[in-house]
């Protein structure tokens, strides 16, 4: 069996910054991210050699990792990265569809599956998902979840805000509801 691509806190932010753009471009980062340039441009390579991101023509030279002759080239997401996201919307173009200039999407494979159940099956995937859902969740929520004490998810929670997920505060009948901001 092949080992499994696990994308790390940063990459899956890179991601799911490029999966919400129209045109599904990687850079540049989002500003949670700012101020960690090298960091960002070390955990790249991954995201390619993985096939999680595919190197393509883009607009602008903010958006690009190099330029070639007149062309800026940039990364963007592949429908393999947004299946590690948990994203199947079908917007994305494969490397195959951009050389032979069509659009046909091919289903992704079984170690992007796996990569996509191992994501929501971790106990900080549950709280992402749990964040990013339209009511967010209260602590109680979270707790209920993850199997976690109240202490233990205040401390994820930070830990995710110190990785560079925006996570705000509301409330919802008088109950703290945690959010991530899009």
């Amino acid at each position: 069996m092949p080992r499994i691509f696990k994308p790390n806190d940063l990459q899956l932010i890179l991601l799911t910054t490029a999966a919400q753009r129209e045109n599904g471009n990687l850079l540049p980062p989002s500003e949670t991210l700012s101020g960690h340039d090298e960091r960002v441009r070390k955990v790249i390579p991954a995201l390619i050699k993985h096939g999680l991101v595919m190197e393509a023509p883009v607009d602008t030279n903010a958006a690009s990792v190099r330029q070639e002759a007149e062309a800026y080239i940039g990364l963007v997401i592949t429908a393999a990265g947004r299946a590690a996201i948990g994203v199947d919307d079908g917007v994305s173009p494969d490397a195959a569809s951009l050389a032979d200039g069509t659009d046909d999407m091919s289903s992704p494979s079984e170690e992007v599956a796996l990569i996509a159940v191992s994501l929501r099956t971790s106990k900080i995937g549950y709280v992402i998902e749990l964040l990013r859902r339209p009511g967010g969740g209260s602590l109680a929520e979270l707790t209920a979840a993850t199997g976690w004490l109240p202490h233990t998810v205040r401390a994820a929670l930070t830990g995710l805000r110190k990785k560079g997920h925006a996570i705000e505060r509301g409330s919802r009948d008088g109950v703290t509801i945690y959010t991530l901001a899009s």
